[in-house]
């Protein structure tokens, strides 16, 4: 679940109106990190931790189209989760970029409720290491997915408004590259070229559901 606040920036018109926006954000969400909390459970070892909940920080850029419920909305993220115990440790890291399309069936000048689509691509870096044996490596994965989802601003004043938003999105990274150095260990069978899981490629993700809070502020 990502939990975020947000600054967001928009030109103030009435329902309907057309205009621009800018907003910046910080989360929370969870990404199921399944594989690689296999590998730490395979290593046995006291102390060790799965990957948690990740935070994510975004920007975008909004286009209301004057005198319709349509806007466009591009929205650049970057995302970073890790854990760390017993001598293993999971760090990932990546980035999203997501154009789409914003209805706006319901609005006045206290509520605007919309709901959003968009298709984008993302890259996810995974980096691992198990102290006990020496064995470190960096990962690569990357993949085109999909988002939807609805959400609500609530204004306040002409220029002060809340938001709340809620998604579903698809990102998986079914197949990782890169090189290591020095055993792994447990169930990870090739750390050089594709990183295997019991002799099977090793998925990442950053699918999931999320939802954000944002503080909106027209001009």
């Amino acid at each position: 679940m990502l939990i975020s606040t947000s600054l967001h920036v928009q030109k103030a018109e009435a329902a309907g109106g057309g205009g621009h926006s800018i907003n910046v954000g910080f989360g929370t969400m969870t990404a199921d990190q399944k594989d690689v909390n296999a590998w730490v459970d395979s290593l046995s070892l006291a102390g060790t931790k799965n990957v948690p909940s990740g935070y994510e920080l975004f920007a975008a850029y909004e286009y209301r189209f004057s005198g319709s419920m349509f806007a466009l909305h591009f929205r650049p993220s970057y995302y970073l989760a890790s854990a760390s115990g017993g001598g293993i440790s999971a760090n990932h890291s990546g980035f999203t970029f997501f154009p789409m399309l914003r209805l706006f069936p319901l609005e006045s000048k206290f509520m605007k409720f919309f709901l959003q689509v968009g298709l984008g691509y993302g890259t996810l870096t995974t980096k691992l290491e198990n102290s006990n044996t020496g064995g470190s490596g960096s990962y690569n994965g990357g993949a085109f997915g999909a988002l939807g989802g609805m959400g609500a601003q609530f204004c306040f004043t002409d220029d002060h408004c809340m938001m709340f938003e809620g998604n579903l999105r698809y990102l998986p990274f079914g197949r990782n590259t890169g090189s290591g150095n020095g055993s792994l260990g447990g169930s990870i069978t090739q750390s050089t070229g594709e990183l295997e899981l019991n002799n099977n490629d090793l998925a990442t993700t950053l699918s999931g559901i999320t939802g954000s809070l944002a503080y909106v502020m027209n001009f």
